[in-house]
């Protein structure tokens, strides 16, 4: 990176920043005037953790003053540090941290979502929410035999039933009345085997599709084989990592597109025809799928700028 970059610790009251510049710790407020006297300082770039709802409106802030942004994912960001031999972890040794990490390596621009994805994001975690809400009632209504539970419980049930109905008609409003959002969805929801949740899914938590590699697609939803092999020993490919409600929609569509999909049908019956378990094709048609659907926005190219 030409350019240092200050390293800043997100928290929910303050940002810890290191100006590499001049070797100086500075503390503002995690407020619209503590960002605009991080602003003053004149950084040309910034790299921090992913923080979630902490962090939103300081990176609209920041993207909106013209600095450029870099945001790693704090599990790596802690691995640097170990690697550096910095075991201590504190905010003001995180920014001197993430600071180091962006001059020593080629971190990623990062580009704050819009407001609509950033809503539709929100709206899709609610219904997720509801959807563990109810998942949790049903184990209970195994559990309990008393007549008044199973009651109150089978009230709380179709209650939550009716939220998540109400979700997802409020989803489809919001994509509907966005013409990028609503474009994005068209195109991903004409593949066979891809449904409304599978969609909104890739709307909201992959909003990159169409602008990454097969690869790339592949690692941020999970679905990329690794390596475990050292000298003649070959381990077996696992998948971990990425997006893990991103991975649970593909594999939801995977099982309808080995149905209906004229493709990936006789790509599943090969495989299966073949020995292969029944999850690993599923996951390699979810990782099929996901590139199709990655080609498709990047060859159509509906507004993909989210």
């Amino acid at each position: 990176m030409s350019h240092p970059a200050f390293g800043v610790d997100i928290s929910k009251t303050h940002l810890d920043v290191f100006d590499p510049h001049q070797a100086r710790y500075h503390r503002f407020e995690n407020t619209p005037a503590g960002h605009g006297a991080l602003v003053s300082l004149g950084p040309e770039a910034l790299v921090f953790e992913a923080t979630g709802p902490y962090g939103e409106v300081f990176e609209q802030a920041m993207h909106k003053a013209g600095i450029r942004l870099h945001r790693v994912n704090p599990r790596q960001a802690r691995e640097f540090a170990r690697a550096t031999g910095q075991l201590a972890k504190t905010d003001r040794l995180d920014a001197r941290i993430l600071a180091a990490m962006a001059c020593q390596m080629s971190l990623p621009v990062y580009r704050p979502l819009s407001p609509a994805v950033q809503l539709l994001r929100d709206l899709q975690a609610y219904r997720h929410d509801l959807l563990e809400a109810r998942k949790a009632c049903l184990n209970q209504l195994e559990r309990y035999r008393h007549g008044s539970l199973r009651r109150r419980l089978k009230q709380r049930i179709a209650a939550l039933t009716r939220q998540i109905a109400s979700m997802d008609s409020e989803i489809a409003a919001h994509i509907k009345a966005d013409d990028r959002l609503a474009a994005r969805a068209q195109l991903i929801a004409s593949e066979p085997g891809v449904g409304p949740v599978t969609t909104t899914s890739l709307l909201a938590l992959l909003p990159e599709l169409g602008t990454l590699t097969r690869r790339q697609a592949a690692a941020l939803a999970g679905l990329a084989p690794l390596a475990h092999d050292s000298g003649a020993f070959r381990g077996t490919r696992r998948i971990w990592g990425g997006r893990a409600r991103l991975r649970e929609a593909l594999y939801m569509a995977a099982l309808s597109a080995s149905r209906c999909h004229p493709r990936l049908r006789q790509v599943y019956k090969r495989m299966r025809d073949a020995g292969k378990p029944p999850k690993l094709a599923l996951i390699a048609i979810a990782r099929k799928l996901l590139t199709i659907l990655n080609a498709k926005l990047k060859n159509t190219n509906p507004q993909h700028s989210c």
